[in-house]
């Protein structure tokens, strides 16, 4: 890669707006190199190993992005994408899907819940740039943006 390249990427990373990133899924070494990668991206991440301990955070952190796995135990991601939906804070937040569960019905079912996008495991890394700076670029334009 050019060296202009590498400052170019740097510059626009830089005016992204840095994003609150919330990631729930049971499958720890998962999360934590998921977590990572969101970081290096430059946004804030918080993890959660369980639905519970996700929906306190949501509650708490407000993030702007919820990455959700579904086969979770105790309470599914349906479950959770139901619950919140029903938060007014969480109304602006994008919830993603993020699931070994990519069938046409398991996408259906993502969306009847409540989640904006269906993302199959294992996230691909331009994918996910992708999605953090699609959701930065929404942000932005919000209305009550800070």
């Amino acid at each position: 890669m050019a060296p202009t390249q590498g400052r170019t990427c740097y510059s626009v990373r830089m005016q992204m707006e840095r994003l609150k990133v919330l990631i729930v899924d049971d499958y720890e070494d998962a999360v934590d190199t998921l977590a990572a990668l969101v970081r290096l991206l430059g946004h804030e991440c918080f993890v959660a190993y369980s639905t519970a301990t996700g929906l306190r955070l949501a509650e708490r952190e407000v993030p702007d992005l919820i990455i959700h796995d579904i086969a979770l135990p105790r309470m599914s991601g349906y479950d959770a994408a139901r619950f919140l939906r029903q938060m007014p804070a969480l109304r602006q937040t994008v919830l993603v899907a993020h699931t070994a569960h990519s069938t046409e019905q398991d996408r259906r079912r993502a969306k009847e819940a409540g989640f904006d996008q269906h993302l199959a495991k294992p996230i691909d890394q331009t994918l996910l740039a992708t999605l953090l700076k699609t959701v930065a670029l929404r942000h932005q334009r919000r209305p009550d943006a800070d």
